[in-house]
């Protein structure tokens, strides 16, 4: 999906896999974290963030969440990182980790050249 300011509910269906009418009623169940704008003929408009939530949604839908259930996962993770972000993080800090491993074992290293001298 080409980058652009707004999406339209048939674009969002089809970057979704799900349908229309989907997306409509996960609006309505979860409208305290979606709010599309709408045109003057009160069409509905995403943004990338509106996208972000209901692949968000999507995601915990398919791991088998109730709506309530995927109402407490938002709310306690809605000042939080969303999945996609979790995993960035989680790739960046597994980076560091082999990082600080590799200069603990040189560390390591150079404490033995030190204490044989």
């Amino acid at each position: 999906m080409e980058e652009k300011k707004y999406y339209s509910i048939e674009e969002v269906s089809a970057r979704l896999g799900v349908k229309p009418s989907t997306i409509r009623y996960w609006e309505s169940v979860y409208s305290k974290f979606l709010h599309p704008s709408r045109t003057s003929g009160n069409q509905r408009r995403y943004t990338i963030g509106d996208i972000e939530m209901l692949e968000t949604i999507k995601k915990y839908k398919e791991l088998g969440y109730t709506s309530k259930g995927v109402i407490n996962l938002l709310s306690k993770h809605k000042l939080a990182t969303m999945p996609a972000e979790q995993e960035a993080n989680n790739k960046n800090n597994n980076e560091k980790i082999l990082l600080l491993k590799e200069t603990k074992k040189c560390l390591e290293e150079i404490l033995k050249i030190i204490k044989s001298i």
